[in-house]
């Protein structure tokens, strides 16, 4: 609500709506309001919820730094900027008093971890709104979440567009076990289309920690709809618990020069068959991760296109100059055809530096015309491991050391 006496508020909600009719008449910059009393000068609110239903679309939101224990629901193209104010430069949103609970449900799209979960947003944006936001925080510390029934996320873009630059966003995890052991929920970023609107997201300059199984994710229906960016940003995950740094089905997307390490899961908890990467895609029309830094992953970067698998035949993806290391089993994993795996520095991989795999879930992947070349490889099992079923790649030249296979054909390395 407007801190301003009531009739005062009339007066000048009317002067505002005049103004903002002149705006439209004549082209300037939308006027600016405030969140918080760090602007005097400008009209202001009490909190995030009310200013983002009190302004007109298009507007530029000043939020000053402060504690907004909320969820905020945006329908409306706007701007949501933190400021800062003296000494003090953090805007930072928690959860309510009662703990966050239940304003969205996961999409019903193919891939998504979320399909047709009960989520908690801290930022939910809808309805085809484009909305930006900029230097704001977000910590989900107090969620009074204790089971898996309700999956946290920091920003939720469904059937919207935006960027987030310049955001700070932790602790969006939830306690849930599997089989006694931990298996958090929860995103940092998620970003969604069913096809009724297209989302269209940048991630850019932001930092994500501890976060319970994504830090970023962009899930798209078969026919497409997603396109997502992320760069220049920093995504711990929460330890051996559990965890993916981004995560991409069935959307276009383009990872660039991010940091991200902590995408691991205990041994005892996966019994073999589920792994966390530092960066999956699986279907997306197109892809590219180039110049990222990856460590203490379990698998460092894997792309899936096959055919079988997607029920579509994406382009080839592109995986170029980033730097892999540490990783418990692959730096790169490869599944489908006509990929370029190139002039990326691969250290410390358990099993395979490169990997072209044969089959994912039953499915062939039919990892063909795949380039794996000038790539600096040290210390795994086998520096390129293919699968007994690819032909047709082109592997080499490539710079391998301390590897105890230079080329394995198979499908594990001892």
């Amino acid at each position: 609500m407007f801190t301003r006496p009531r009739s005062k508020v009339r007066i000048m909600g009317f002067l505002l709506s005049f103004g903002f009719a002149l705006v439209g008449l004549t082209g300037s910059s939308y006027a600016q309001v405030a969140v918080g009393t760090c602007r005097p000068n400008l009209v202001h609110f009490d909190n995030l919820d009310d200013a983002v239903h009190g302004v007109p679309a298009g507007e530029t939101i000043l939020v000053c730094p402060g504690t907004y224990a909320e969820q905020v629901s945006i329908n409306t193209s706007l701007t949501l900027r933190g400021v800062q104010d003296g000494n003090s430069g953090l805007p930072i949103i928690v959860p309510p008093a009662g703990g966050l609970i239940r304003n969205a449900t996961g999409f019903n799209l193919p891939f998504s971890f979320y399909r047709n979960a009960a989520l908690a947003a801290q930022i939910l944006v809808s309805n085809g709104a484009t909305v930006n936001i900029f230097d704001i925080a977000l910590d989900a510390t107090n969620s009074v979440l204790t089971d898996c029934s309700l999956d946290p996320v920091g920003v939720l873009y469904q059937d919207s567009s935006g960027t987030v630059n310049r955001v700070a966003v932790k602790n969006e995890i939830s306690p849930c076990l599997s089989n006694g052991q931990p298996n958090p929920q929860g995103d940092g970023v998620l970003v969604q289309s069913d096809g009724v609107f297209p989302a269209d997201v940048t991630v850019e300059n932001s930092s994500f920690d501890n976060i319970g199984l994504n830090g970023l994710d962009a899930n798209g229906p078969v026919a497409g709809g997603v396109t997502f960016t992320a760069k220049g940003n920093t995504l711990v995950g929460p330890g051996i618990t559990a965890g993916n740094g981004v995560y991409l089905s069935f959307a276009d997307g383009t990872i660039h020069n991010n940091a991200i390490s902590n995408a691991i899961s205990n041994a005892s908890f996966v019994t073999g068959t589920s792994f966390y990467f530092g960066i999956i895609s699986e279907c997306s029309s197109t892809f590219t991760a180039s110049n990222n830094k990856i460590s203490n992953t379990q698998v460092g970067i894997d792309v899936v296109s096959a055919t079988a698998f997607c029920t579509t035949t994406p382009a080839g993806y592109s995986i170029t100059s980033n730097e892999v290391f540490h990783t418990q089993l692959n730096g790169i994993e490869a599944c489908g055809a006509n990929h370029i795996i190139q002039s990326n520095t691969i250290n410390d991989s358990g099993q395979g530096g490169v990997v072209l795999d044969d089959t994912i879930f039953n499915s062939a992947c039919g990892t063909q015309a795949v380039t794996v070349s000038s790539n600096a490889i040290n210390r795994a099992c086998a520096a390129v491991l293919q699968g007994p079923a690819n032909v047709g790649n082109v592997i080499g030249p490539n710079a391998i050391f301390n590897s105890k296979f230079l080329l394995l054909t198979g499908t594990s390395c001892q």
